[in-house]
């Protein structure tokens, strides 16, 4: 039988393996393709290196479906680190976020990642990097608007001639 060759093999390679990895179901379905080797006397030895994932890999995946069939390969839910806002918490701020800054006593005229950052540690003392932060605001459906430039004082035309430049 003829071998089918592939120009850029190692690039598409790449390209498949991050398609089964960023999808759920690309990962569940590997993990079946792997049992359906070894329910076809394959060993966890030859399926790992056919796969190539770790021998230890194949053998936990053999192990749940031995103990719970098609459920045991399927993604259990990864909580992630715990928010350090309640859900209480996260309201109170939506609401705050959209009021202006002012109202709590700041100088600034819009809210920003830094301006967030001082707010939740000074009225809720949570801390947090600027970025997660800056999070938080698309967390809530919101958007990070700077206001643009214009020339104070000047004429409408000044200002139009200003934007242009």
């Amino acid at each position: 039988m003829k071998k089918i060759l592939f120009e850029n093999a190692e690039e598409l390679t790449i390209l498949v393996k991050q398609e089964i990895s960023l999808n759920q179901w690309g990962r569940y379905a590997h993990r079946l393709h792997v049992i359906l080797l070894l329910l076809n006397g394959r060993s966890a030895k030859e399926t790992a290196e056919i796969f190539n994932v770790p021998l230890r890999t194949v053998q936990y995946w053999a192990q749940k479906f031995k103990a719970k069939q098609l459920d045991g390969l399927k993604e259990e839910p990864r909580p992630g680190r715990k928010s350090r806002l309640s859900p209480a918490q996260l309201e109170q701020l939506a609401r705050e976020l959209r009021q202006s800054p002012s109202i709590f006593g700041y100088n600034q005229g819009f809210w920003d990642g830094p301006l967030l950052q001082y707010h939740l540690e000074k009225h809720y003392q949570v801390k947090m990097t600027r970025r997660n932060c800056e999070k938080i605001f698309h967390r809530l459906g919101m958007s990070l608007k700077r206001p643009r430039p214009q020339m104070a004082g000047a004429s409408k035309e000044a200002q139009e001639a200003f934007k242009k430049n």
